[in-house]
Parts: structure tokens; sequence; C-alpha cells
């Protein structure tokens, strides 16, 4: 008698969880495959480590996809020449196959305000290929067989305050734009599938696009203008991440915004194999963190009861299928976290809590 009702409780709990999240679900369900725009909660990262993978799984095979957001450094500065704190944005696989949008401030430290200098870097990676010197790509359809970047470049090195006036009359030269940006950037990174395990990023910062001089700096436009840059792997699972790294916790707090994405949603929305942390999309979003302790009891039962069952586990994938569409549009609207919190996740996580001792 009491193993059927230890059943027929643990029943009720798939039952709850699982009407509760398609009562959200049945009117804004996108579905996988179709071009759409998620729009992701503001985040700030902190040193001297902070990650953040964003929910999502993302087919670039189906078509191009633009990450969009606005970085601000201006809580970071270089203590001294090239030490600095390091923001990632970007794109990752379930192999660890990515490419991103590395900034920092690597010369902030001694910035003059009267001319031009070289204060904050924004330059795609991919890895093992960090530097401007990796770029490769001369059009989205096109890698070179050698790599052309130099370190004679333009729209990788920015000015956060002026410059002089025969400066300002150079080429490509714009205010608020190359100089003048105050350490606020508005950064725009589009991917583009050559194949299911090739491709290739370009990037505008403040609509400024990457280029570079083969025979040294010249007062005009660069020969390879715009640049990009290559990235392999399997190009049907990619999935948005964030991540600040410096050398300790004293080099300040970096602000990321208007975080959008605009593509196609991969048919496959299951996280990556081993992956305890991910999954919990609607959950993640209502706190605007992955580390809620609501969350981690949502984790835990998911593992331990729902995916040791036929019904929990294909309960479990149709939330997966279903449910990022509505977690980023979720992430992006303050009043609805805190009603998805107080109405959805904090009951069930509670509930969860409290039967415990039954699974």
């Amino acid at each position: 008698m009491l193993k059927v009702n230890v059943w027929s409780k643990r029943a009720g709990l798939y039952l709850v969880t699982f009407l509760v999240c398609c009562s959200v679900l049945s009117s804004t369900q996108a579905s996988a495959g179709e071009s759409t725009t998620q729009n992701y909660a503001d985040l700030t990262l902190s040193s001297p480590s902070t990650s953040e993978t964003f929910s999502g799984v993302w087919d670039l095979t189906q078509g191009d996809l633009t990450l969009s957001y606005t970085i601000d450094l201006t809580g970071v500065n270089s203590q001294e020449p090239n030490l600095t704190s390091w923001t990632s944005v970007g794109l990752m696989n379930c192999d660890g196959d990515c490419g991103w949008m590395g900034s920092g401030a690597p010369h902030s430290w001694a910035t003059d305000p009267d001319s031009l200098d070289l204060d904050d870097k924004h330059n795609l990676s991919a890895p093992d290929r960090y530097s401007e010197l990796s770029y490769d790509a001369t059009d989205p359809d096109t890698v070179t067989d050698l790599p052309f970047g130099t370190y004679d470049n333009y729209g990788i090195w920015f000015d956060r305050d002026g410059v002089d006036q025969w400066q300002a009359g150079h080429w490509g030269a714009v205010d608020g734009g190359t100089y003048n940006t105050s350490g606020i950037y508005d950064i725009v990174i589009t991917y583009h599938a050559i194949n299911s395990n090739l491709g290739t990023m370009f990037s505008t910062v403040n609509g400024i696009q990457t280029g570079f001089y083969t025979t040294g700096w010249q007062n005009a436009q660069p020969e390879y203008y715009p640049a990009g840059k290559s990235l392999t792997g399997e190009m049907t699972e990619m999935r948005p991440f964030a991540r600040l790294s410096a050398p300790d916790d004293t080099y300040g707090d970096v602000t990321l915004s208007n975080i959008t994405i605009t593509g196609h949603l991969s048919e496959d929305q299951s996280p990556c194999p081993g992956e305890g942390g991910g999954g919990c999309f609607i959950a993640t979003a209502a706190y605007g963190t992955s580390t809620a302790e609501e969350i981690d009891v949502l984790r835990a039962f998911r593992d331990e009861v729902l995916l040791e069952s036929t019904l929990g586990s294909r309960l479990v994938n149709f939330y997966y299928e279903v449910s990022p569409p509505v977690a980023d549009f979720i992430s992006g609207h303050a009043v609805l976290r805190k009603l998805v919190r107080d109405i959805l996740v904090d009951p069930i996580a509670s509930l969860v809590k409290a039967t415990d001792n039954l699974w």
C-alpha cells in the first residue's frame, strides 16, 4: 500500500509539473526550425570569474544567426599594460567548438583624453585562434588557406575619449564609434554556416566593421575589409554563452544588456550529454541565474525521478523542445519573471522539496 501511495504521489508531481509548464507554453511556443528572435535578460559579470549559458540551442545550417548586445566596460580598467579582465560572448556546441567576441580594456590605465589611444579591444576569437592575426574570412562563404590578419587593423581597437583634429579626419574615424565611446559598445556578431562543420563570423562594434592592412597602416580603407573569422565543429547545436575572467576580484564588473539572438532554433533542444546544469530554461529565466536554490531542487528532481522513468523522460524531452523560446521571452520582462517565480517555479520547487523523502 505504501509503495502504491508513493508512486501515486510521484505521478501527481509529474502531472503538476507537466500541466503547469504546458499552460505557460501553449500560447507562446515557437516551432523549432523557424526563424525567431529571442531577447535575454541583462547580465552582470563579476571578477574574477563568471560564466553563464543562455537558454536555447540554435542551428546555423538553417540560416544565419545574429547575436547582438551592448557591453559596458566602464567598470573595467587595466591596472598595468595588457592586464585586464576579458569578456567572451558567443556560441559553443557540446564538443567545445565555439566562436565568440572577446572584449577587454588592456590600455585604459593610461588613456589620453586629447589624442588617439588604444583603450578597449574587441576581437573575434575561436579555440587556439584568439588574436587578430588569425582572421581568415573575406566573406561569409570564403575562408582563406592562410590567415591574413595583422597588427595594422581597423575596427578592433577603440578610444574611450577624444582625439586631436587631425586624427578625427582619418579614414574611418567616427565620433562615438571609434573614439569618444565612453567604454560602451553595441556589438553585432553574424554567424554563417558554410556546411555542417564549418562556419564564419563577422562583427560590427558601434557599427564599425573590421579590416586589415597588408603593407602597414594607411589613411585609407584596409585591403581586407570587412574581415571575419572561421569557426569549426557541429553547426546544428550552438548554445549562446557569456563569461568573464580576470586575474583577481579587483578588476570590476562588466554589464551586458539588450542581448538578442535572431536565428533558427534546433530541433534538438536537449542539454549536452552529462550536462547536469542545463535544461531548466524557464526557471533560469525567472531567476535570472542558473544557480538559484530552487533551480537546484528542480534539477535534482529531474535527474533522480523524472529521468528514471519512461513517462518522466518523455515529459523532460517535451519540455526541452518547447521551453527555450518561452524562457527567452520571460527573461526579457521583469514583471513576467517575478510572476513566473511566484506562481510557477516557487510552488513547484516547494512541493518537490517538501516531498523529497518520497523520492
